[in-house]
């Protein structure tokens, strides 16, 4: 048996109709033009240009297709909702996202290498599907902000504070706060709250709370290897870990090139309660590995190519995965992606009813559920299994290729060594 946790290995055929609500606006700052008139068909070139355009009532959203953006992005405009398609990054700015209307959704953008990742919080406000690297402070709440949800978010990669919170309040849920300095500095007057988070090898330390302000609410969280200290307050005093919270090695799937999806062998996977006190995987992502049949069959992602054998990691890879754990075309418009061959671990192993399945994503954009990857762009069209008795290279003609659906059986293949082919595309859906 074959499974996968990732959304690129998997294409779900029911996708429901977009919700038409507010107004929509479209950037592409590639062949955009601020000239043009924002929609689909003709986007503007820049980030702030849209939300300009957005009338100062009512909802309205802006889609910012991938690229890299060297602008200061102002959202100004209560109910604005800003959501990266595909590979979104704003960078270098001495703050990438101003947050000075309430009511806002930030969704699907990576802000890096900025002074202030984003600043301040606003009340009522989403931040989803983000990532936050390299910031000097990577989110900063100041003296505003309730009522602020952080969900399935990386805040990573030498940010010196990851999250700071002076007069703030927020909820995270599912959220990696991973390599920064200190993970959250809080000056809370207020409780925020922490569910199925991963708070691990922070070099200054976990959670600094000071003055003794108000304990965090903690649960199912897993805290491994700050420096210094897990949690503490603000007279020098280590805290207590929350219910359930754990201290274990989440097993990030590429710690090296700050993929924090986990390995199969996470003992993270489902072990944290949802709202609905249902299991849950603690951390931003799902599991970012292929499991075969057997419990030592396990290939990581990363260890996956292209079609002639570049590494998934190598970024000259026509297919390349993204630090958010998944494969994504890399200036092609069509590319293989090879599974390495899979030692299933018994001889007598057959891969009858092989099949592998994936997690959908979350609700994206409004009303849609995202199938295959988290962009717009790429799409699974083919899949082919093959498998033999005795081992063969992921380069050889043989054994051969067999077609076959996502999430489906296949009753034509026999062996121990097994090996999985996707076909990615941004031709249609």
């Amino acid at each position: 048996m074959i499974r996968s946790l990732n959304a690129a290995l998997v294409a779900v055929l029911l996708v429901a109709a977009p919700v038409a609500w507010g107004d929509t606006f479209h950037v592409e700052g590639g062949s955009g033009s601020d000239s043009n008139d924002g929609s689909a068909a003709t986007p503007f070139k820049t980030i702030q240009h849209a939300i300009d355009a957005a009338p100062s009532a009512g909802r309205s959203t802006v889609y910012v297709n991938a690229g890299v953006y060297h602008e200061s992005v102002s959202m100004n405009k209560a109910g604005l909702s800003l959501i990266g398609v595909g590979n979104t990054v704003i960078e270098n700015q001495a703050t990438g996202i101003t947050a000075l209307a309430p009511d806002l959704l930030i969704e699907n953008l990576q802000v890096r290498n900025c002074s202030y990742g984003l600043y301040p919080f606003t009340d009522n406000m989403t931040i989803r599907r983000c990532r936050f690297a390299g910031n000097v402070y990577g989110m900063v709440g100041n003296g505003r902000g309730f009522n602020v949800h952080i969900e399935n978010t990386d805040v990573c990669c030498s940010n010196n504070v990851g999250i700071y919170l002076w007069l703030a309040t927020a909820i995270l849920y599912r959220v990696n706060l991973v390599e920064n300095g200190w993970g959250i500095d809080d000056w809370a007057e207020q409780h925020f709250a922490m569910n199925d988070c991963i708070v691990a090898f922070n070099t200054g330390g976990g959670i600094q709370l000071h003055n003794n302000y108000a304990s965090p609410v903690l649960e199912s969280n897993d805290f491994f290897q700050n420096n210094g200290f897990d949690i503490r307050g603000g007279s020098g005093q280590v805290s207590a870990l929350g219910p359930r919270d754990v201290t274990v090695d989440p097993q990030f799937l590429d710690e090296a090139h700050h993929i924090f999806a986990l390995k199969s062998t996470s003992t993270l996977l489902n072990a944290g309660i949802d709202v609905d006190g249902l299991p849950v995987t603690i951390g931003a992502h799902e599991a970012g590995v292929l499991c075969g049949a057997m419990a030592a069959a396990t290939v990581n992602f990363s260890s996956w190519t292209d079609g002639t054998g570049r590494l998934v990691t190598d970024s000259a890879a026509d297919v390349v995965l993204s630090a958010d754990g998944f494969l994504r075309l890399n200036g092609v418009n069509r590319g293989v992606a090879l599974s390495p061959v899979i030692d299933l671990g018994d001889d007598a192993a057959t891969s009858t009813n092989a099949f592998y399945t994936a997690l959908e994503e979350l609700e994206h954009p409004s009303g849609q559920r995202r199938v295959v990857d988290a962009d717009d762009a790429t799409f699974a069209r083919e899949f082919r299994l093959r498998a033999q008795p005795s081992t063969f290279g992921a380069l050889d003609p043989s054994p051969i290729w067999m077609a076959t659906t996502s999430n489906g059986n296949h009753y034509n293949l026999r062996g121990r060594y097994l090996q999985i082919e996707i076909t990615l595309t941004n031709q249609g859906k």
